[in-house]
């Protein structure tokens, strides 16, 4: 006898359940790394974004702001530097995935059925190694991730829609600071190859494995595209560090061309970030960074609640941001509030957050919650 798939399938083809669309494709989500700082900040950190973070949030600050004192040629060298997001026990499904169980099995079938509508597994793990040359990022970044919700664009018809996603690629970054040191100019680009997999399984593909490898050998498909980060800076010489920023994501949209030439070109729209903060130094322990951001300056289609965020960071030690031995983070955006911590040891460092992301495709608002932990050895700080 076929073993047959022990899904509740009145809840999974009940017709009273949310039928709010999805878009897994959030800024965060499309970030070549992750980053638990920026989740904490509610990526609100262009005017702060330093090491890693400086890639994607403000190229500008690759290499930091400029230090009288005389650095290392090498500052930062990860490996390796790991990044985990996960929600709804996405954790247990990317394990079962990393160990070879296949997508279409029985076991991750029932792992994957969220029990209501309500519940949308979610994990996403990155690898990082980089080094940092003074103002000059390289690097390579790996990142799969694995998703699954309720989809109801057909009312009549229901199904488990299924998301599996690998990026990887190289990346290189480099900045500039003026002579007096309080403008910034940086540039970044990662070369990304992104494999996809995309399965429906609905009432007919739901019980049968073999139904459910059919499904996903047919939604497979890869693509290629090479996205550029440009951010400016300048920062005021007050007491109070005010500092103005702006950071330009995906420089005129970054068209991702698909291997199969029967498929449509994806694109990444460009996302334009305005940022303002103020970081008092307290006494001779620790800053205290404030900052408002507007992004998404140029979409209109995007609602004005969603297009500003706040976030406060207070570091202690000599250090600022991802680098600082201790930092507690809160920011805050239309999806809601996101917080954590991180310490760093020197050649050790850790970062945790809870973040909250709004997924929710076009007008519609679905909150997810995700906790967000990097781990970090810098080899380079000894």
């Amino acid at each position: 006898m076929s073993r047959i798939i022990v899904f509740p399938l009145g809840l999974l083809f009940a017709t009273h359940l949310n039928a709010s669309p999805i878009a897994l494709n959030t800024g965060f989500d499309n970030t070549p790394f992750i980053s638990s700082r920026a989740a904490a900040l509610g990526q609100c950190l262009s005017t702060s974004a330093n090491g890693l973070d400086a890639l994607y949030y403000n190229p500008a600050l690759i290499g930091d702001f400029y230090e009288k004192a005389e650095k290392p040629l090498i500052t930062h060298l990860f490996f390796p530097y790991i990044g985990s997001s996960s929600g709804d026990g996405g954790n247990k499904v990317m394990n079962d995935r990393l160990t070879g169980e296949p997508l279409s099995s029985d076991k991750l079938a029932k792992e994957l059925k969220p029990s209501s509508d309500s519940i949308r597994p979610y994990a996403r793990l990155s690898l990082t190694p980089l080094a940092l040359f003074k103002r000059v990022l390289v690097g390579y970044t790996y990142n799969e991730r694995i998703a699954s919700y309720r989809n109801n664009e057909d009312p009549s018809k229901p199904s488990l829609h299924v998301d599996e996603r690998t990026m990887s690629g190289p990346f290189i970054g480099f900045s500039e600071a003026a002579a007096k040191n309080e403008f910034y100019m940086g540039v970044s680009a990662a070369f990304l190859k992104t494999t996809q997999t995309i399965a429906e399984w609905d009432e007919a593909t739901a019980t049968t494995e073999a139904a459910r490898k059919a499904a996903v050998l047919n939604g497979r498909r890869s693509y290629e595209g090479m996205p550029i980060h440009l951010g400016m800076l300048y920062r005021f010489s007050h007491f109070l560090k005010p500092t103005v920023s702006l950071v330009i994501n995906d420089v005129g949209s970054t068209r991702y061309t698909p291997s199969d030439k029967t498929l449509s070109t994806e694109v990444t729209q460009e996302r334009e970030t305005l940022g303002l903060s103020i970081s008092p130094s307290i006494k001779n322990w620790g800053t205290l960074h404030l900052t408002a951001e507007a992004t998404d300056l140029a979409q209109a289609s995007v609602p004005t609640r969603d297009k500003f965020r706040v976030s406060s960071e207070l570091t202690f030690g000599d250090r600022h941001g991802a680098d600082s031995g201790v930092g507690i983070r809160l920011g805050y955006n239309a999806a809601g509030l996101s917080y954590g911590t991180g310490i760093n040891l020197g050649i050790l460092s850790a970062q945790i957050a809870s973040f909250a992301e709004d997924i929710g495709a076009g007008s519609a608002r679905v909150i997810e919650r995700r906790s967000v932990i990097n781990v970090g050895i810098n080899i380079a700080d000894y």
